[in-house]
């Protein structure tokens, strides 16, 4: 189904939490391997998008366009709880390869979202805003971060996609 990918996405971040209490090799062994998988799918892009079921399903549908219904595909739900898995897995374990897919398809929606001349993408789905909101602090918090992944961040782009999926003053 079209959010099976924000479902993956969300046990990674859940399990990686568990982990900090519950240390577990084999488990943390099988996490690495889908994120191996999760990082190779996304290189195959060269915008950093990834989305399984609009991927494989509707490849000319990205974002809902060219008659997609973005509000079934998923595509900003999936992409706010890869963001949220990646912070959260890298807080649990200091593993950046996550965080990197993250940021590489933070930064894309970035580029693409937002008032005229981007694109206006209203989410279908709460959570995004809250991901790319913790992804900001997480760089803000922790400046020599952004030279470890050797991607750029954009962190003013960050925040104001959070104001963008959210149009709430908070963000």
């Amino acid at each position: 189904m079209p959010w099976f990918d924000g479902l993956i996405y969300e046990s990674i971040r859940g399990i990686g939490d568990l982990n900090i209490q519950h240390p577990d090799a084999v488990l943390q062994a099988r996490l690495d391997g889908y994120i191996d998988r999760i990082y190779a799918a996304q290189r195959a892009d060269p915008d950093g998008y990834i989305n399984t079921y609009t991927d494989l399903m509707e490849p000319t549908h990205h974002w809902g366009d060219n008659g997609g219904l973005l509000r079934y595909q998923h595509d900003v739900y999936n992409a706010g709880m890869l963001i949220e898995a990646g912070v959260h897995y890298y807080k649990a374990t200091g593993k950046t390869k996550l965080l990197i897919v993250a940021t590489r398809f933070a930064n894309y929606m970035s580029n693409l979202m937002g008032p005229v001349p981007k694109r206006n993408i209203v989410p279908a789905h709460s959570g995004p805003e809250e991901a790319v909101l913790k992804l900001y602090k997480l760089y803000k918090e922790n400046p020599a971060l952004k030279k470890k992944l050797g991607i750029p961040v954009n962190e003013r782009g960050l925040l104001r996609t959070c104001k963008v999926l959210d149009r709430e003053p908070w963000c």
